[in-house]
């Protein structure tokens, strides 16, 4: 069985907006796949970053 593992974003397990995915092989073993990943892009990226700035901020002002 092969583990297919999400983007953790926001509180979250989603997959990449483009959808597009890759598996990961065992270099000790080229036979054995550890699992299919989420192949992140730039949306990806900003989403992640606009959600990380909100709570930065909320906290911030919380700490004032």
């Amino acid at each position: 069985m092969i583990l297919r593992y999400k983007l953790y974003i926001d509180g979250e397990w989603v997959d990449s907006e483009s959808g597009e995915t890759y598996f990961r092989v065992n270099p000790a073993s080229s036979d054995e796949v550890l699992g299919e990943f989420q192949k992140g892009n730039g949306s990806d990226a900003e989403r992640a970053i606009d959600v990380a700035e909100d709570a930065f901020e909320e906290l911030f002002c919380l700490a004032i």
